[in-house]
């Protein structure tokens, strides 16, 4: 019998740490979700026909080098002034431009008693196809404790700056 530990968010700190391949990561997961990725977004406002508020923000640099058109819209209906739905447009774009990147570990070590959810710290692996040395942000901690009163810790990272934006 195993038990999930949920460890809630607080806020983050720069930790010193590193989760290094070899050292103290003993597997590595690196899943790219691209569904509700968008490159081009069409926002509707206030008004009705033709007299209807439409902003658009479009991200052209990945369009056919990259990614498929992806496009997503909305209704914000009591949006009256351009500038604030154009502003909406874009802040959305900047969200969704491109897909959620999530690297999961399993850690071993006092590593794992020094770093919590929300802190920043250097994750170092190299796979091949997966080789990344960046500074991740931990979203989320779990622990599985087994029969044999082992537990085994698995974090969850997103990028630095897709948790600041």
């Amino acid at each position: 019998q195993t038990c999930a530990l949920p460890i809630y968010p607080r806020r983050g700190r720069r930790v010193e740490a590193v989760f290094q391949d070899g050292v103290n990561v003993e597997s590595l997961e690196w899943n790219v979700d691209g569904t509700t990725q968008a490159n081009l977004v069409d926002l509707l406002g206030a008004g009705e026909g033709s007299g209807t508020l439409i902003a658009t923000a479009t991200d052209t640099r990945r369009v056919g080098e990259t990614y498929p058109l992806l496009e997503i819209s909305g209704s914000f209906s009591d949006v009256r002034r351009a500038s604030t739905l154009q502003a909406k447009a874009d802040r959305v774009l900047s969200e969704l431009r491109l897909p959620t990147e999530t690297l999961s570990l399993v850690g071993r070590g006092e590593i794992l008693g020094a770093v919590g959810v929300g802190d920043t710290l250097r994750v170092v692996a190299d796979y091949g196809y997966l080789s990344v040395d960046a500074l991740k942000r931990v979203a989320e901690i779990s622990v599985e404790c087994g029969d044999d009163g082992g537990e085994t810790v698995a974090v969850s990272f997103v990028d630095e700056e897709v948790a600041l934006s």
